[in-house]
């Protein structure tokens, strides 16, 4: 009875990872039609943050995606634990009193003073769309296609990792 349990729970996992991959393949679609000019800004504009050799994520959080909050640390640490450098940043949208009341309701270790992004690069980077929302960098490279939601850690680790992967040819000089 034990294996037909580990069994099923290994199969609806598969299933899982297929939904995922699927879903994360319409939003690279989506986002492969963004405008190259958009693109190079976001390029631009977060070159800086990215300049170093560490792998780095930037987040943008909102607690008008109440997930983005309530899972926001575990996230943070499985990214910290796989080596990366984590910035965190609000959604420009977010008004200051409605962050404050948000971070009442959530473990807010380290949310309170996070800057915000400008709203024009947050928009070119597609990062405006769902929070939280991320983008990988390194080397002043900055992969173009943000990773959009909450995700279980496994599959959290192993899309920063595919992120930083392909910018194996953005190489630091």
């Amino acid at each position: 009875m034990k294996q037909m349990a580990n069994a099923s729970r290994g199969f609806w996992r598969s299933v899982l990872r297929l939904v995922v991959g699927l879903a994360a393949g319409s939003c690279v679609c989506a986002l492969a039609d963004a405008p190259q000019e958009s693109r190079a800004l976001c390029q631009r504009a977060l070159s800086t943050l990215f300049k170093g050799s560490q792998p780095t994520v930037l987040v943008v959080l909102s607690p008008r995606m109440p997930l983005a909050l309530q899972e926001w640390r575990r996230m943070q640490v499985t990214a910290e634990d796989d080596g990366f450098q984590v910035l965190a940043m609000r959604d420009p949208r977010i008004p200051d009193g409605e962050w404050a009341q948000a971070l009442t309701k959530v473990a807010s270790d380290g949310l309170t003073d996070i800057g915000l992004i400008a709203q024009t690069t947050a928009a070119d980077c597609g990062l405006l769309n769902h929070t939280p929302s991320a983008l990988v960098g390194r080397c002043g490279a900055v992969h173009p296609w943000p990773i959009l939601g909450v995700m279980p850690s496994d599959f959290w680790a192993d899309t920063l990792h595919s992120r930083l992967g392909q910018l194996a040819g953005e190489g630091c000089k």
